[in-house]
């Protein structure tokens, strides 16, 4: 994508808030680096304490990495560019949000994820234990959104999750502030 024909390579580093790289990749230019900053943050082994908070630009901010993220036990906090575009998903089809109705796009499928439960946590338990990468389970989850139940769970789940975290970002002057430091780094 940037180099013309074939495919060229990035070199991916993770940095933690005290300047110290914990991971380097070299990925293609055409892969999620939210899938790679996963991998990341699950392969590090120094006593960098990296739980605490991790950000991502809004490329990196979709429903199935909010999900994965959550499940592997990483607090994400990405920013986000066109707030005004970004829906909110409710948990219950019968709550009546006067004043802000408008800024929500749906209700969150729960039977999913509940029928789902067990393959959620197979699949958190195959990223925490690195049995699988999760840019290749990142990639296998994205192609199959519409059709695999597990898919659309995982989806399902990060809409709760992205929606949690879109109103705290919204609440709070304090997370705002703090994502923005984390950002410029």
């Amino acid at each position: 994508k940037y180099f013309g024909w074939g495919d060229g390579l990035t070199s991916y580093k993770a940095m933690c808030d005290q300047w110290s790289i914990f991971s380097t990749q070299l990925i293609s230019c055409h892969e999620s680096e939210a899938l790679r900053m996963l991998e990341a943050l699950l392969s590090n082994r120094t006593a960098l304490p990296l739980r605490e908070g991790h950000t991502a630009d809004t490329a990196g901010a979709n429903e199935p990495i909010f999900a994965l993220r959550h499940l592997a036990g990483f607090a994400f906090w990405p920013r986000l560019a066109g707030l005004e575009r970004i829906r909110l998903w409710k948990l219950d089809r019968r709550l009546k949000l006067t004043h802000i109705e408008s800024l929500f796009e749906g209700c969150v499928d729960r039977e999913t994820i509940l029928s789902e439960y067990d393959n959620l946590v197979r699949l958190v338990a195959s990223l925490v234990d690195r049995r699988a990468p999760a840019h290749i389970l990142g990639r296998c989850l994205t192609a199959s959104s519409r059709t695999a139940p597990l898919a659309r769970a995982v989806t399902a789940l990060g809409r709760i999750y992205r929606t949690i975290y879109l109103l705290q970002y919204l609440d709070s002057p304090e997370l705002r502030r703090t994502v923005r430091r984390l950002q410029c780094r």
